[in-house]
């Protein structure tokens, strides 16, 4: 069943960023060496394969969101278990489970960043295998409780299917005999119907509730922590500690953002007979296939250096360090503005070949071609110097990020023809550079329409 293009289109993009972003998102974390991660590691792998699957099972089981009068209904549109059958059914209520396994491995997070700071010699000494196993169990017992209490509220009853029926098929223009879909009807219909309804929108509300309240809870009490700071911590390790805390907030709220609210708006708005429209039909299916691609992207963004962007050479005839290879290295981000100026010029030629046509035949060969050159030489020149002006490699930036550079890449960063900048921290002369140049970026890039 074809819904419409974002339908289709969305999720399997998303299914193909997700297989992108989470290896990738592996990679950073088991060569990380500046953050020593330690045994929570292991939870981000577990985390990393979590989003995979619920990427897949989006792919295997695309489903859609369909609300009428006191109904919610989720079915599948196509894939492998288009279907209808007892098995395809089920599979709908387990790909709906995986909201509720994305509370468990938030609640599993949350449990050891919190016992890694006030117990930590008890996560150090069991959390290898127990700890794990411990949360890996967390995860599928809400996955499967998810699934069961789905399966049991919204199972396919023929007295929910005719409820919903004209406005299924008025709706999508296509015969609900052979559909997978779940249905909860949470009034005019029987009392067994409204009260397995009920139940399963109870259910999903507490669980719901007890993880976000934990993740409050805990949230508060690990920010309290370091805050007043750990006497057994360096300043360097809570610093760390504070920024997987924010990546942490940052992954909690996407959940809540993508999955949470869509369903409680497709849920409590048939409860309450709140038409939302096309609203809960677009946000309740198509969001929830975001999450597997945006969640690893909130560690990828912690950033090494903290507040510095370091940009140098790799290999090539000027891999030594020279006062030309740093030039050289400015040249090279130049070409970026150089692109700027060469998609002005041809929005330029656009308008004017539109507008003006009478002055491109005339004067364009070869005045307007050698003022389009000027233009994007400008660009770059301008660029070059402001990177190589602002962008420096004085030793001051150099010890800032000598210790993660050198143990991340295993060099001397002495020998590295490197440019950096810095926002904060270091002193005024290299602090002001960072927003100078930032100032200049934007500006620079302002002229494209």
């Amino acid at each position: 069943m074809f819904i419409n293009l974002a339908h289709f289109l969305i999720p399997k993009i998303f299914f193909i960023l997700s297989y992108l972003a989470n290896p990738i998102f592996v990679h950073l974390i088991h060569t990380e060496k500046s953050f020593h991660l330690g045994s929570y590691k292991y939870l981000l792998y577990f985390f990393a394969v979590f989003n995979m699957t619920a990427s897949l099972a989006d792919t295997l089981v695309p489903v859609c969101v369909h609300t009428h009068r006191y109904a919610t209904m989720v079915f599948t549109v196509d894939g492998p278990f288009a279907e209808r059958s007892r098995i395809s059914e089920i599979l709908v209520a387990c790909r709906c489970a995986f909201i509720s396994g994305t509370y468990g491995i938030l609640n599993a997070h949350f449990i050891y960043r919190f016992l890694s700071l006030k117990y930590d010699k008890f996560v150090n000494h069991y959390f290898k295998p127990w700890g794990l196993v411990s949360a890996v169990f967390l995860v599928i017992l809400h996955w499967v409780m998810w699934a069961v209490a789905t399966d049991f509220a919204m199972g396919s009853v023929e007295e929910s299917r005719e409820y919903v029926r004209q406005s299924f098929e008025d709706f999508f223009n296509a015969n609900m005999t052979n559909v997978n879909i779940l249905v909860a009807v949470f009034s005019e219909v029987s009392p067994n119907v409204m009260y397995r309804s009920w139940f399963g929108n109870i259910f999903a509300t507490v669980v719901s509730s007890y993880s976000i309240v934990l993740y409050f809870a805990l949230g508060y009490k690990i920010m309290s922590y370091l805050t007043d700071g750990v006497s057994y911590l360096s300043p360097k390790t809570i610093q760390m500690q504070k920024r997987l805390f924010w990546a942490l907030s940052i992954q909690t709220a996407i959940p809540i953002c993508v999955s949470f609210m869509p369903c409680a708006l497709a849920l409590y708005g048939s409860a309450f007979r709140i038409d939302f429209g096309s609203f809960s039909n677009i946000t309740a299916s198509i969001t929830v296939s975001t999450f597997p691609f945006l969640d690893p992207l909130a560690i990828i963004c912690v950033y090494t250096y903290r507040y510095a962007t370091v940009v140098f050479l790799t290999d090539g005839p000027f891999e030594e360090r020279s006062r030309i290879g740093d030039f050289l290295v400015a040249a090279r981000c130049a070409f970026i503005s150089g692109t700027y100026g060469i998609l002005n010029a041809h929005f330029l030629y656009r308008f004017m070949s539109l507008r003006y046509n009478y002055i491109i035949l005339e004067f364009f060969n070869p005045y307007g071609l050698i003022l389009s050159v000027y233009w994007v030489l400008i660009h770059w020149t301008l660029w070059m110097i402001v990177n190589d002006t602002l962008m420096t490699s004085d030793p001051e930036l150099r010890d800032y990020v000598k210790i993660e550079f050198e143990q991340y890449y295993n060099v001397h960063i002495e020998d590295v023809n490197i440019k950096m900048v810095v926002f904060s921290v270091k002193s005024p002369t290299t602090l002001y550079i960072g927003p100078g140049l930032e100032l200049f970026v934007k500006l620079s890039s302002r002229h494209i329409p």
